[in-house]
């Protein structure tokens, strides 16, 4: 749903701008919202943190272990386990009130398209950017504190490596094709690495918009 400023600033002023923040696992989506919550008192409503709750998991480590690597067994299962509570719950932050900013998974754009339809109708959705170097930080840290992550159909034993080598030689390629996915999906497009102690994040994302239509 993208915005005019005019229509931003009626929003925002009537308790009813919603924002979606997309991008990779580890770009800073999290550290976004709750930059909105604490300088801008709007709701903040983690998808990641409720379908932990649902999963009976205290931490995003052992929702990472529950979900478990695209080659071992179960692992199928569990990841349409995990995109099924991410379809229902991301679809229940629209029963939220006031100014809100939706804290996506990674994976949302794994979700049906009339989910993400819902998505866009009804949210100002903003890709949080990762440029190169933010990729070598998001490889480094699958490597050494991996989220559950989704691979849909693009993992596959590599001729010569081992699943596990596999994988992580496959890993930047799915963040390339995500890039493009995401892309597709937002209305707009900051670069994660934008946000410091003194950015206003409601002046940087009005000044993104368009004066008109």
């Amino acid at each position: 749903m993208l915005l005019t400023q005019s229509e931003f600033d009626k929003r925002l002023k009537d308790n009813n701008l919603r924002i979606a923040l997309i991008g990779m696992s580890n770009i800073g989506k999290s550290h976004w919202a709750r930059r909105f919550k604490s300088r801008h008192g709007f709701h903040h409503y983690e998808v990641d943190d409720r379908i932990q709750e649902s999963l009976s998991l205290s931490s995003i480590s052992l929702s990472a272990e529950w979900m478990g690597h695209p080659y071992q067994k179960g692992y199928q299962d569990r990841a349409a386990e995990y995109l099924a509570l991410e379809i229902e719950l991301t679809q229940k932050a629209d029963d939220q009130d006031g100014n809100l900013v939706l804290d996506t998974t990674g994976s949302i754009i794994y979700l049906p398209e009339e989910t993400l339809a819902q998505l866009t109708d009804n949210y100002l959705i903003i890709y949080l950017a990762a440029r190169p170097d933010d990729l070598e930080r998001l490889i480094s840290l699958f490597k050494s504190s991996p989220k559950p992550l989704i691979w849909g159909d693009h993992y596959h034993l590599v001729s010569g490596k081992s699943n596990e080598e596999s994988m992580m030689s496959l890993y930047p390629s799915l963040l390339v094709m995500r890039d493009g996915m995401y892309r597709n999906l937002a209305d707009i497009e900051l670069e994660a690495r934008y946000i410091s102690k003194k950015t206003d994040l409601i002046q940087l994302v009005r000044d993104s918009l368009p004066t008109s239509q």
